[in-house]
């Protein structure tokens, strides 16, 4: 839980390149149980809300969130 949150923190300061965060959100969902739902949590409260307003990330993160 503290990687991710750390992730998440290098994500909005634009450390970690964008297609990195956007696999891990593809890999968690893909495998959609345990401990991937708490990290998929904890990514979108950390960076969530970064990835969506990102003109780089919005198209297709929107999609990944999208019912």
């Amino acid at each position: 839980m503290q990687n991710i949150a750390y992730i998440s923190n290098l994500t909005k300061f634009k450390v970690v390149p964008t297609h990195v965060i956007l696999h891990i959100f593809k890999v968690c969902l893909d495998d959609f149980s345990g401990v991937n739902i708490e990290n998929l949590a904890m990514l979108l409260e950390g960076c969530g809300r970064f990835l969506l307003r990102s003109d780089e990330t919005k198209d297709r993160f929107a999609v990944m969130v999208r019912p």
